[in-house]
């Protein structure tokens, strides 16, 4: 989803978004054991499957991207997901051997039911949090499936790792830090420029729920910072900070400039009466 420009403002790549696919390219290129003079895209056919694929899914990407923004997320997903389950299931009815397919098609049920419920499901919660994600960054995160899938055969089914694939895994982890940190860099040059003495930020992202910014701004700005913050009070050069935390309440003073982020009970929002809603149409 790098190299197609996208019609939302958060769309374009930063130098930083560059570096974090650079190195989730070569970390995925270490933890697949590629080796370039095995390749054959001349000639080789599934090598050049894996490329389209890669096109439709870069386009995938891209038209989610785009879609989420006029489109309810649930009801485009089962949309695209009743679509391709219909086409499949013709393609396989025409393709597949008859026998073959027909006797073996009630023992395919139960794990078809299965992946449908699973896949569907992941998409739907893809399609979701990509509606809050630049694209390039939506495309890191979903390349560490290879990440999560090295780590549990190992776990699970007692599969060793190279060294090779080790440092493929962490480079592939450490693109998506690099990818988040481009977007504090931004709130960094904000708050150089305009030298507030508060910053409030949310708590963690809709996304991903990385709960990394307002964290990531406090180490490159070098302010103090008080994170879930419940109750917010300015008293002079300082801010008390009642953050809430697994045992309680716990109050903290900073020295400002700070920055804050945010729980659910910082404000508590005044919803209007029904009456002055109707005065106010007047």
């Amino acid at each position: 989803a790098l190299f197609i420009p996208t019609f939302k403002r958060n769309g374009k790549p930063t130098p930083s978004v560059w570096l974090a696919v650079s190195v989730s390219i070569f970390g995925l290129y270490l933890l697949s054991n590629a080796n370039f003079a095995e390749l054959s895209l001349i000639g080789g056919r599934g090598e050049m499957i894996c490329l389209v694929s890669t096109v439709f899914w870069t386009l995938h990407i891209t038209y989610t991207d785009i879609a989420t923004s006029y489109v309810d997320c649930l009801h485009m997903m089962c949309v695209q997901l009743s679509v391709v389950s219909l086409l499949s299931a013709t393609a396989a009815i025409m393709f597949e051997p008859q026998a073959w397919f027909w006797h073996h098609m009630l023992s395919f049920v139960p794990w078809m039911l299965f992946l449908a419920v699973v896949e569907g499901l992941g998409f739907t919660l893809m399609a979701m949090g990509q509606h809050f994600s630049p694209p390039t960054h939506a495309a890191i995160l979903l390349s560490l499936e290879g990440v999560f899938a090295s780590v549990a055969s190992y776990m699970f089914l007692g599969e060793t790792l190279s060294s090779r694939e080790l440092s493929g895994c962490v480079l592939m982890l450490c693109a998506t830090m690099i990818a988040k940190l481009g977007c504090c860099h931004l709130d960094f040059a904000v708050a150089e420029a305009e030298k507030p003495d508060l910053i409030i930020l949310g708590k963690q992202a809709i996304d991903s729920d990385n709960n990394q910014t307002g964290q990531m701004l406090g180490a490159l700005t070098g302010y103090a910072q008080g994170t879930f913050a419940s109750k917010v009070e300015v008293a002079g050069d300082k801010v008390n900070v009642t953050r809430e935390i697994d045992g309680g309440l716990q109050t903290v003073a900073l020295n400002l400039p700070a920055i804050v982020t945010t729980d659910l009970r910082l404000n508590e929002p005044r919803y209007a009466s029904l009456p002055n809603i109707m005065k106010a149409k007047k």
